[in-house]
């Protein structure tokens, strides 16, 4: 028995210690519990097999199993605890370690950051007083910009490109006075990205690939050609007043010059004024010096400079006078450039002149290509043709061609000129304004504008021209295109503004009606009423009529009887100025006799009267004064001598001549412009006499136009005696 328990508890020695070793390699707490409940159980059973033989026995084989499960127990349980035990102070170990590291990069950190306040405080009020600095220039400019920049055509940028840098140079700042680090941090993040947009902002506008809407300026139109500024004025808006002058220096349809400077804001103008070139005025005189003895190239210049176009030169031969020298001149001294003149030059000798070979005159203008043949003696016939690749004026072919050599007694040369490209007039009232600039463009045409109002006719586009669709046109002829400016509305005016009413209707052909009547309160010549009210609009059928004001009326007394201081007292109480004049009569002396306008009559305040005052009887020898009594509107005395008064009363009166200043308008056509002037002479007692033509002498021929050969012009003082001829365009 002893030495199966002895091999029992050797048993349970080997398993303990297996289960040791496991334990140390392999298993965990948990599995350690398990397997020993197992071996337990499993020991239990072998141990109740071995002791079945006596009740002592087995009790102290439980004894002695107990006794070495507790021990086990005992070991194992303080080995388990030294374990935890080192478990722990390892990993107390590893957090002091770590514990020591992070305090040594703490420290490591502050120091860091001790330097950098250092360096921040030492670098800092520096800093901060630059960026103050850059903050206040560019506030300083963003205030400018917005309120006293309003004329620059790029204020947005300016505005935009101040406001970034102000906002920039305060962020900077924020940033470098905030100790706090993420909200540091932010704003530092904030300005640098602000920063980039900016400095990409300004790469991308230096190359044009980002633009900031600009305001629209007055262009620079001298030189330009006028289709150029008409759609300018088109695109943008602009209300475009042309008119036309003459230049010798300025091609024609080229802009001479414009009454606001370039680059002026477009807001700031009520319109753009051009002037355009019509070429040279070949109605302006010049003082044309006898050439005779000039050599032909010297009078060709002259010709050229002095822009005479109708000079005609003729070669003949001579014996005495060398070849190409001027003998004969028509007309010299002042004249006007288009003046006809007749110039003979010198052919020489006819034996001398030899056959020559044709040059080329192709594309050369008319003018010197006959100059050529006619120096060189050569007969000359010409012809006309359309041509879609010669320009107008100029030489197409020759017949025979360049380089045959001409006889001059019996060959000669056909020359074919160009008449320009053929073309058909489109109907240009349904064109587009671009439309028609391409198209004159296209077929080099020459076209004059000019605008007007109108109601029914949407503004820029097309009211009327001088040609219609069909008509056949070369480069020779002029189309005047009329564009229609829109509404018009009537202008802001005062009771004083009469003139300023007059002017706006002449400038926009409006008829216009002033009607004079007396009133109690507003003073003479003020405005009383006007049939349009500011800002309304006037349509082509309307008249502006204005009732002004003839002052406050009185009513003229009866002077007839009356004695002189009477009369003068008389005066004074009815507001009229008196005018005496004596004569000898039967009534008694000192009173009134006659007085040239009826009592009863309504007259303004300070209207002259003439009374007449009797002298008492006429000498021996004279005649006493007669009254008038043929004249309307007078009051004279009931008694009178029926003799003949010296002064004059019964002498046929001769007509009262009156100026009055000449202000009209003209109409959309010539029936309308005569029937405004019939208006305007109705009410100032004037006469007109009309003539109708189709075109003026300077080429006008826009239809209601005045031409300014007529003896009438805008602002003349006209009289009432004599009758004016008016010439109006009308088609």
């Amino acid at each position: 028995m002893n030495k199966e328990k002895k091999e029992f508890i050797e048993s349970l020695n080997n398993d303990d210690l297996e289960m040791t070793s496991s334990f140390k390699d392999i298993m965990s707490r948990s599995d350690i519990k398990r397997r020993k409940k197992e071996k337990e159980l499993e020991n239990t059973k072998s141990s109740q097999d071995i002791f079945n033989n006596t009740e002592d026995e087995k009790l102290e084989l439980t004894n002695t199993f107990n006794d070495i499960i507790n021990k086990k127990e005992r070991k194992k349980n303080s080995r388990m605890s030294n374990e935890v035990n080192s478990n722990l102070k390892k990993d107390n170990e590893t957090i002091l370690e770590k514990d020591k590291k992070n305090n040594e990069l703490e420290k490591k950190k502050n120091k860091e950051l001790k330097e950098q306040n250092i360096a921040n405080n030492k670098n800092g009020p520096f800093l901060g007083f630059i960026l103050l600095i850059i903050f206040l220039c560019s506030a300083g400019y963003l205030v400018y910009n917005l309120l006293f920049n309003k004329s620059d055509p790029n204020q947005l940028y300016l505005i935009v490109n101040s406001g970034s840098i102000a906002l920039l140079s305060l962020l900077f700042g924020l940033a470098l006075k905030i100790s706090k680090k993420p909200l540091k941090t932010i704003v530092q993040i904030f300005a640098s990205i602000l920063f980039l947009i900016y400095i990409a902002g300004t790469i991308l506008i230096s190359f044009d690939i980002l633009k900031f809407p600009s305001k629209v300026t007055i262009e620079n139109f001298a030189n330009k050609n006028v289709t150029e500024a008409l759609k300018w004025a088109d695109d943008n808006d602009i209300d475009l007043d042309i008119s036309y002058d003459y230049s010798d220096a300025i091609e024609k349809n080229l802009i001479i010059s414009q009454d606001v400077e370039p680059n002026t804001l477009a807001s700031e103008v009520d319109g753009l004024g051009i002037v355009v070139s019509d070429g040279p005025n070949y109605d302006l005189k010049v003082e044309v010096p006898n050439m005779v003895g000039w050599h032909i190239d010297d009078v060709v210049e002259k010709i050229e400079e002095l822009k005479l176009n109708n000079v005609n030169i003729e070669y003949e031969f001579s014996d005495t006078i060398e070849r190409d020298i001027a003998y004969e001149q028509s007309k010299d001294g002042e004249m006007v450039r288009k003046t006809e003149i007749e110039m003979k030059f010198s052919l020489g000798n006819e034996e001398d002149l030899k056959p020559v070979e044709l040059i080329d005159l192709k594309d050369m203008k008319e003018f010197y290509a006959t100059l050529w043949l006619k120096r060189n003696g050569i007969k000359y016939e010409i012809k006309y043709e359309y041509s879609d690749t010669v320009e107008y004026g100029k030489v197409i072919k020759t017949d025979p061609e360049k380089g045959t050599t001409i006889d001059q007694s019996k060959d000669k040369v056909e020359l074919t000129i160009s008449k320009g490209k053929k073309v058909i007039a489109p109907d240009l009232t349904k064109m587009s304004l671009e439309e028609i600039i391409k198209w004159a463009n296209e077929n080099h045409l020459t076209i004059t504008y000019d605008s007007e109002y109108d109601d029914t006719i949407k503004a820029g586009n097309v009211k009327r021209t001088s040609v219609k669709e069909g008509d056949i046109l070369d480069q020779s002829k002029t189309i005047h295109i009329i564009l229609s400016k829109g509404k018009l509305k009537m202008i802001d005016y005062d009771k004083n503004d009469l003139d300023k009413i007059k002017k706006f209707a002449s400038d926009n052909n409006v008829p216009i009606e002033i009607v004079e009547e007396y009133n109690e309160k507003i003073a003479k010549g003020q405005i009383i009423s006007v049939s349009h009210k500011s800002g309304q609009v006037i349509k082509n059928s309307d008249t502006i009529k204005v009732v002004v004001s003839k002052g406050k009326a009185t009513k003229i007394p009866n002077f007839v009887g009356l004695t002189t201081s009477e009369a003068k007292n008389t005066c004074n109480n009815s507001n009229l100025s008196c005018y005496f004049e004596y004569a000898y009569s039967t009534q008694t002396k000192g009173t009134v006799i006659y007085q040239n306008k009826t009592s009863g009559l309504e007259v303004i305040e300070g209207s002259g009267i003439t009374l007449t005052i009797s002298n008492g009887p006429a000498p021996s020898g004279q005649s006493n004064y007669v009254p008038p009594t043929t004249s309307s509107g007078s009051n004279s005395s009931s008694n009178s001598s029926g003799s003949s008064g010296s002064s004059g009363g019964n002498k046929p009166s001769t007509p009262t001549c009156y100026n009055k200043t000449l202000y009209y308008g003209a109409g959309s056509t010539g029936t309308q412009t005569k029937q405004m002037l019939e208006s305007v002479a109705s009410q100032n007692g004037l006469s007109f006499s009309y003539q109708f033509v189709t075109s003026c002498s300077n080429g006008d021929s826009a239809n209601g136009s005045i031409c300014p050969e007529s003896s009438i012009y805008y602002g003349m003082s006209a009289s009432t005696c004599k009758t004016y001829n008016v010439i109006i365009v009308n088609y």
